[in-house]
Formats: C-alpha cells, structure tokens, sequence
C-alpha cells in the first residue's frame, strides 16, 4: 500500500547499491581505490541476548520493534546497519517495512544549516532531511512522502553514529 503517489524504487536502487559493499579503508589499489567486499561475504553476524538467550542481531531487529546497538568503536555497528538496510532492501520488495538509513552526523549538519522545522530537537527534520536528500540525488521522493510514510508506521529507520555528532540536534 502506498500512501502518497512516489515509486521509491530509485531510492531502493541507491540505498542497495551504497549498502551492497564494504570499504575496507587502509587497503587501497595502485590507483588509491579502497578494497571493496560484497557485504554479504563482509558482514560477521553479531549476536545480543534477549531473555538470557542469545540471540543473532538480524534476528532481534525482527523481534524487537526499537533496538539500540551499542558497542566500542570497530565492533562491527555500522557494519550491521549497512547489512540490514541491504536486507531490508529485499524485503520492502516483497511488502515490507520502506528502509531508511541515516548517518547522524550528516543529519546534524543538515540541521545546523536551518532549513526546516524550529526546533532542532523535533522529530519532523527527518522527512525534511530524506527529501532533501532524494532531492539533490534525484531519487524522486520528496519531505510529504517520507511524513506519510513514518506517520503510517511503514518506514524501518536506522540510524547510524550517534556517538559521531557534534551537539543535541
């Protein structure tokens, strides 16, 4: 069911192929290219524990409807929301939840430069942002989809690097 007329299928298109590899950064080519691996052949599963279990964190995203991944610095939780986004790729294809994936301290810069709700703090910037972004991408969805689209509950939000921003907003 779409709320608002939009096909996001060139957004999916770009968050499949930005989350579809890994960087490894410190390895380069002759010509100052990073390596790059297929995520899925990257990515190492992590696991949680939820009710004294262990648990596979792809699997605790499912059980779970809001879940904050904490770890040290390289413990691998960029990496996971980067396989998750390309996961959940696949399945808003098949009538799942729309990915969305945002790094914080982009976010924050957007936010410092203004444009859009008053208060730094709120919510609303987050439509505002990922229509800004499909925006100067040319991706096709505009600020009224995304509200749509999180007001209905239809959106899988992740965020990465909130450790990674300067201030509050």
């Amino acid at each position: 069911m779409r709320l608002l007329p939009g096909d996001p299928s060139r957004y999916l298109k770009a968050l499949r192929e930005d989350t579809s590899h890994f960087d490894v950064q410190g390895l380069r080519f002759g010509d100052n290219r990073a390596y790059r691996f297929p995520i899925d052949e990257f990515y190492i599963p992590l696991t949680t524990v939820s009710g004294g279990e262990p648990m596979p964190l792809l699997e605790a995203v499912g059980a779970h409807r809001n879940l904050f991944v904490v770890g040290d610095p390289g413990s691998g939780k960029s990496t996971f929301l980067k396989r998750l986004a390309f996961q959940l790729c696949d399945a808003y294809e098949a009538g799942g939840l729309l990915p969305v994936r945002i790094e914080a301290a982009v976010l924050a810069n957007f936010i410092a430069k203004g444009e859009g709700p008053a208060d730094v703090c709120s919510p609303d910037w987050i439509p505002v942002y990922l229509g800004a972004q499909c925006g100067e991408n040319n991706r096709g969805l505009e600020a009224d989809y995304f509200r749509a689209m999180l007001k209905a509950g239809k959106c899988h939000v992740l965020i990465d690097g909130m450790d990674e921003t300067p201030d509050e907003p």
